[in-house]
């Protein structure tokens, strides 16, 4: 395991020396093709939203082809945790993956709610956004459970900061919520930092899901 302290570092020659061990590296296919679909949906996302509050400045229609392209890439992220259904049992994963997938279409369905005439309420987008932070945990437990498999130790490792990170964050994000008047003007500053660190935890998050998703290329083309 690295012992940088840079979070968007990747994996040193060390930690990509992994031992192949007997294992359905075939079955991964799935599941590589699953990552592969959630990563660049969500590099799509993010160069939408950059290019569109550069563009939509100079060519108002540009927030238009963004939103559009948003959507895909929303859309990958939904479908990519699918494949990742293909899992073979022996990873543990597959219970995590699918329940992952269940807050996600909950978290979904309150989001769609509105569109089709049902008022959820303010308790409604609560729980939505409850179920869709469960869903990511559970897909980083799954992230956490394929990198075992493929034995890539580090890997687990960077899914366990991830976790750790985020609990922090909101932790913190619900304690200056709960005591804001107590801690006044410095809860500014204290949202500044989480929200720093909620981009550093997701920049870590869209790497671990590139590394893993290679790191099983790797192995099926060194059991092909």
């Amino acid at each position: 395991m690295s012992n940088s302290i840079n979070p968007f570092a990747p994996p040193s020659e060390t930690e990509t020396a992994f031992v192949v061990r007997s294992a359905n590296y075939r079955e991964l296919a799935g599941t590589e093709t699953g990552l592969k679909i959630t990563y660049y949906g969500i590099l799509l996302m993010l160069l939408s939203i950059i290019g569109m509050s550069v563009l939509a400045q100079f060519f108002s229609p540009a927030i238009y082809v963004g939103a559009a392209i948003i959507f895909l890439g929303w859309i990958m992220l939904i479908v990519g945790p699918f494949f990742c259904l293909s899992a073979p049992a022996e990873t543990g994963a597959r219970g995590a993956i699918m329940a992952s997938i269940g807050c996600q279409v909950l978290a979904l369905l309150t989001m769609v709610a509105p569109f089709v005439g049902l008022s959820l309420g303010a308790l409604g987008n609560s729980i939505g956004s409850l179920m869709g932070t469960i869903g990511t945990v559970l897909f980083i437990i799954f992230l956490m459970k394929i990198a075992i498999y493929v034995d890539r130790p580090d890997l687990h490792a960077k899914g366990r900061t991830i976790l750790i990170l985020s609990a922090i964050l909101i932790g913190t994000l619900i304690t200056v919520a709960v005591g804001s008047d107590v801690i006044g003007e410095a809860a500014g500053f204290v949202m500044m930092g989480v929200a720093i660190g909620m981009l550093i935890a997701f920049v870590m998050y869209a790497n671990l899901i590139s590394y893993l998703f290679k790191a099983i290329a790797s192995l099926r083309a060194q059991n092909a």
